[in-house]
């Protein structure tokens, strides 16, 4: 627009009522002044990070998105110090605000649909559905509004917006998509960051500090070939693929330089260890300079001595470097109502993801269909891996363009020698693991828990000495406990067996000994070997690495695709396998023919699941329909009886606490966090009846039958098997 409209020209009649009670009490005019200070500030700090009509509109939606709350129902509500609940006669204030848009200035300048653009990201700006009919609306809007004020706007939901929700069934193209998503998601960052109490929605950035110490450790002269280049290439997308222990983490931080980012990792055990290691190697001492976000953070950050409003502020995603789940930053491409903070954020900064191809199929395309739309938008990406198969190197070019990144590996023949295989067609080798373990640390990974324990027990049987076992069935702060342990133990000078499941493919940055594993994919068994020698030269000439091909039941993995890893892995038997004979062995398995033609599914549900995502209509799902895909593993949390038995009383307590509305947000959600210590992640059941309720509410744990014990975790009884799928 030529000129802008001010805060000072809207009428004071309609500025001067109030925007809220509860809390300090504030007029719409105190508020939305504070919004505009917060957008003030975030362009001075990121003065590049959209183009002029995008700052504009963003500037338009923040000016006029609560002046819906001048209608006189909700000013009366207000006056008696009524919270913002909504009764069945009112109409929400997000719902009425663009009818105080300059419609025909707006549209002349840029668009109409631009206007409706900006009229649906007001209008949505709080995530509610609108049910009301257009007459229910007119009616309202002359009732309550068009009597104190004067309204010229002929804006009504059904003509004015872009999108409705719930009911849409429009399809849009991405880049008028990109502009709402832009528009809504910065408006509700600004939004939030002021109703918080705060002026800035972005903390200053100090990531600079941290090239800048990798710099001084290393040496710049003495940096790896992949770290130099990152450094070098921070301005481009990249692809990097090093072996185990190459020196990936401060190739990421390198590339990330000195702007905004996230750091994406596939498990919450993962992302602590990353968290942890950057802010006590790397990262600036001010407590704000990065933050930690996933499902369990909040327990990690209180040992750093974070509050829960700063808790609050990280997860507006105010941190200059985020750690993170890709579930915390990566559902935006569902298109879901609330989602578009995520995506606008995004597409002013760099997101790193590490180990991609780990994810399942509907993931990994999530995370595909987010990276072209980053790149669309003006953000960048960094993909750094051990494994990078080519049909996943296929499936990116195909999805973001081969011309939108550069890919690099910096693996070579002449790498350090770590691994001698041998495969087995039987059962663990259990003398060979008691033998072994009497002077090394031995591994033992199986492919799912009870096998785990299984094998666990018939070693304590042959009298193994210092036998641990670690896998997710464990209550979380039984679990937490094991994972420092191993971490301790493969640090130490110790001997001794750790059992555990696929759980530390990707988790843990341990180093054993020798491994025994169950037979996995072939990119899990390429990260299983990282667990051991990871970092050192393996010198003798006898395996240190036993594949077991045990015919014991798997629920976890594509049998075809196991029988092709073990059939292309034969010619590497009790032979010394190289880094550059893992990625030709790895290419052989996860060719696109051939995984065709032996109909492994992985390949059909990754197109399956890109061609939805190339189609999918915006408001389509809501944010809990997300949360359950995108999880892709239908799990629940439970207590097992006799926990629950032995901590009954803290445990009702805190249930009682989690659904009492008189104490705070803070303390109900600590509630819930310190009951989920006594929680045990499993399958789902196939009925609703064992889950706990607290005055008539359910809170979304359940409480089974079944044994438990910190030796061996928990296990279902077995005539209670059938109720779990």
């Amino acid at each position: 627009m030529n000129k802008l409209p001010l805060l000072e020209n809207i009428n004071k009649n309609i500025l001067n009522k109030i925007a809220k009670s509860y809390g300090e009490k504030k007029t719409i005019y105190e508020h939305t002044k504070e919004v505009l200070e917060v957008y003030d500030n975030f362009f001075k700090e990121y003065p590049n990070s959209f183009n002029k009509e995008e700052k504009e509109l963003i500037y338009l939606a923040c000016l006029y998105h609560d002046l819906g709350k001048a209608n006189i129902l909700f000013q009366n509500k207000v006056a008696n110090n009524k919270n913002d609940a909504i009764d069945e006669s009112e109409i929400h204030h997000g719902f009425l605000s663009p009818l105080f848009l300059p419609e025909k200035e707006i549209e002349n300048n840029y668009s109409l649909e631009v206007l409706k653009i900006l009229s649906t990201s007001i209008f949505y700006h709080h995530t509610r559905e609108y049910t009301k009919k257009d007459i229910e609306y007119v009616n309202y809007a002359k009732e309550y509004i068009g009597k104190p004020f004067s309204i010229t706007s002929s804006f009504f939901p059904r003509d004015g917006l872009l999108l409705k929700y719930p009911g849409t069934n429009k399809y849009i193209s991405d880049n008028i998509y990109g502009l709402y998503f832009k528009i809504k998601g910065m408006l509700n960052k600004f939004d939030y960051t002021a109703s918080s109490g705060y002026l800035i929605s972005e903390l200053k950035n100090k990531n600079i500090e941290i090239t800048n110490k990798i710099k001084n450790k290393f040496q710049e002269s003495k940096l790896t070939d992949m770290q130099k280049y990152a450094l070098n290439n921070s301005n481009k997308n990249l692809i990097l693929i090093g072996s185990t222990g190459s020196g990936k983490t401060e190739s990421s931080l390198l590339w990330l330089n000195k702007d905004k980012g996230f750091y994406t990792l596939p498990l919450k055990v993962a992302s602590n260890a990353i968290y942890k290691r950057i802010k006590e190697s790397y990262a600036s001492p001010e407590k704000d300079s990065i933050a930690l976000l996933h499902s369990d953070s909040f327990e990690v950050l209180k040992d750093n001595d974070i509050k829960y409003e700063e808790y609050k502020q990280m997860k507006l995603l105010n941190s200059p470097l985020t750690i993170c789940t890709v579930d915390q930053i990566f559902k935006f491409p569902f298109k879901a109502l609330g989602q578009e903070i995520y995506a606008a954020t995004l597409s002013y900064s760099k997101v790193i993801i590490d180990e991609i191809q780990m994810y399942s199929p509907l993931i990994l395309a999530c995370i595909l269909t987010g990276l072209k739309i980053i790149v669309n938008n003006g953000g960048k990406f960094l993909i750094t891996t051990a494994t990078f198969p080519k049909f996943l190197e296929n499936k990116l070019a195909e999805v973001i363009g081969e011309e939108n990144y550069e890919i690099k590996s910096f693996i070579k023949e002449d790498e350090i020698k770590r691994h001698w295989i041998k495969i087995i067609n039987n059962d663990f080798d259990y003398e060979k693991i008691v033998s072994s373990s009497k002077d090394k640390k031995i591994l033992v990974i199986c492919n799912i828990v009870s096998k785990s324990v299984e094998v666990y027990r018939k070693l304590k049987e042959l009298k193994a000495e210092k036998v641990h076992l670690l896998h997710a069935r464990f209550i979380k702060k039984d679990r937490e406990e094991l994972e420092k342990n191993i971490k301790s133990f493969a640090e130490s000078n110790e001997v001794g067996i750790w059992i555990t499941t696929q759980l530390v493919e990707a988790s843990l940055d341990i180093d054993f000994d020798e491994l025994h594993t169950e037979i996995a994919p072939a990119d899990s068994l390429i990260q299983r070997f990282g667990r051991c020698y990871r970092k050192r030269e393996y010198k003798k000439e006898e395996p240190n690495i036993f594949i077991y091909h045990n015919n014991s039941k798997n629920f976890i993995y594509d049998e075809k695709l196991l029988e092709l890893t073990l059939e292309k892995l034969q010619k590497y038997d009790n032979k010394l396998l190289t880094e550059m004979e893992k990625i030709k062995y790895l290419n052989s398995v996860y060719d696109e023919e051939v995984l065709k033609k032996r109909t492994v599914k992985y390949i059909e549900l990754l197109e399956e699941k890109l061609a939805n995502f190339k189609d999918i209509i915006p408001f389509s799902y809501d944010n809990k329909e997300i949360q359950d895909l995108f999880r892709d593993i239908n799990t629940i949390n439970v207590i097992p009886d006799s926990i629950y038995a032995e901590n009954e009383e803290e445990i009702s307590n805190l249930i009682d606490k989690i659904v009492d509305k008189k104490i705070s947000a803070k303390d109900r959600y600590e509630a819930r966090r310190t009951l989920l210590k006594f929680t045990v992640p499993v399958y789902k059941i196939n009925d609703n009846e064992n889950e706990i309720k607290a005055k008539g509410e359910k809170i979304g744990i359940f409480k089974v039958p079944g044994n438990y014990s910190k030796e061996t975790g928990f296990e279902r009884t077995k005539e209670d098997e059938d109720r779990f799928i």
